[in-house]
């Protein structure tokens, strides 16, 4: 019953949706004059080949294409836009950003220096280029929203802490230490790379990431515990793949090319938003522990932990081939 259990589970990872792996690229736009504003589009290089994203505004505003930066790390492209001829509202949109890989974090600035973020993905593709904009105390509220967006829509971070909370859910002090490793180390990881002190390439952390999915996976299927003892080593582990998925988050940060004076707010409200996702989810997930053992004996909810291990391992190595291959 088992095996037949496990490989249901490998057919369906095989027809699931990909991760939601942060690649972000990045749009600005900074308003110049009365219906007049100038954009920058950054790419990352990850996402530079096949990438069909283009830019486009209104009916009677004017697109005209600066030329385009490229390195090792990111594509970068200017435009001017003038809306002058045209009735408001005005808007930028980023046509095909559909049925690309990645999102777009787009930031608007008005005349007066007000910022507002704002997250594109898929059909909400399009940001206003507005004369107004939030009160300057609440400019960074977008990326912590964003932050717990990521979570929420990262398929791979999720099975991840659903895997981490049933490895560690039989000692809530082990539990409670190792949300708190987990995000020391996620915290750690996206600060150095955010602010460029630790570099590593994009598509082999996605590829670990998943790699950590079925490392807990098998854990539990082999019915390992954190026992006295050896409970340190788990932890020490559970350090290291905060590290990798803090990394998973940060690439896109630090490929889009913030400025410095930006990155200290940005960086804390997106990580609050992330931690504070993270928190809730496992908060959750004690509780539906908690409602399953009154539910079910915990003999029963204990058998079933191979079976969701199972299935969250295949869909961990279907993810790790998809990205090393892909």
């Amino acid at each position: 019953m088992s095996r037949l259990v496990l490989g249901l589970a490998l057919l369906i990872s095989a027809l699931s949706a990909p991760a939601h792996e942060f690649r972000s690229a990045y749009l600005e736009a900074r308003e110049s004059g009365d219906g007049q504003f100038q954009l920058s589009w950054r790419l990352p290089a990850t996402e530079q080949r096949g990438a069909v994203v283009q830019l486009s505004v209104p009916p009677g505003c004017q697109l005209q294409a600066g030329p385009v930066r490229s390195s090792d790390r990111i594509q970068v492209q200017d435009y001017a836009v003038d809306c002058r001829g045209s009735a408001a509202p005005w808007w930028v949109e980023l046509s095909g950003l559909r049925g690309a890989a990645f999102d777009a974090l787009a930031k608007y600035i008005d005349a007066r220096g007000n910022e507002h973020y704002q997250h594109l993905q898929g059909a909400q593709n399009r940001l206003p280029l507005a004369p107004v904009a939030p009160p300057e105390d609440k400019r960074h509220n977008n990326l912590f929203l964003e932050g717990i967006n990521h979570v929420l829509t990262g398929y791979d971070h999720l099975l991840y802490l659903g895997l981490l909370f049933l490895f560690l859910r039989h000692r809530k002090s082990q539990l409670a230490l190792g949300v708190t490793v987990f995000t020391l180390a996620h915290s750690l990881s996206l600060g150095l790379s955010v602010f460029g002190l630790l570099r590593v390439p994009a598509r082999p952390v996605e590829a670990v990431i998943a790699l950590t999915i079925s490392y807990f996976a098998l854990a539990l299927i082999r019915g390992e515990r954190p026992i006295a003892g050896s409970a340190w080593r788990w932890q020490l582990v559970i350090f290291g793949c905060g590290l990798i998925h803090g990394l998973g988050f940060a690439n896109s940060l630090a490929e889009v090319g913030f400025e410095h004076h930006d990155l200290l707010w940005g960086l804390l409200s997106f990580n609050l938003g992330l931690e504070a996702a993270q928190s809730l989810l496992l908060l959750a997930a004690a509780g539906l522990g908690w409602l399953g053992h009154r539910l079910w004996s915990g003999p029963t909810v204990t058998r079933l932990e191979p079976l969701l291990a199972g299935f969250a391992g295949s869909i961990g190595v279907y993810w790790y081939l998809q990205r090393l291959l892909g």
